[in-house]
């Protein structure tokens, strides 16, 4: 079935002149098989990614990408949902760091993170309680 709908998603991906990315992957991947068919549903998607890909040329954000997006999905926004992107530029380095790494996946590793930026980047950072 994976192995279909990755076919499916290069196809799509082909079709309108975008290589198979892990970006064009992670857009795609979020769709059923029955959206996969809907030209309508694929038209949403490629049009959200041509806006992102824009959005990106002239990248105007206080943090990288891969970090904005943590940010967008923690205020359970899709991660390339730029709609709240002015507020997140708004918070410290402290702030950003604390919300991009309270995911469930990096739970008990926060004070490790700051310990690895500090020795390597001569950072400090302090948690934000």
């Amino acid at each position: 079935m994976a192995t279909i709908k990755f076919k499916v998603i290069m196809d799509i991906c082909d079709q309108n002149g975008l290589g198979y990315t892990p970006l064009t992957r992670i857009m795609f991947d979020k769709l059923n098989d029955a959206e996969l068919n809907n030209p309508l549903k694929i038209a949403e998607v490629l049009n959200r990614f041509k806006e992102y890909e824009k959005r990106m040329e002239n990248n105007p954000n206080a943090y990288p990408e891969r970090i904005m997006r943590f940010l967008r999905q923690r205020k359970n926004l899709n991660e390339f949902d730029a709609s709240m992107d002015e507020q997140l530029n708004q918070l410290s380095p402290e702030e950003a760091f604390n919300e991009a790494s309270n995911c469930p996946e990096f739970s008990d590793y926060d004070e490790t993170f700051i310990e690895w930026i500090h020795a390597t980047y001569d950072v400090k950072l302090a948690l934000v309680k």
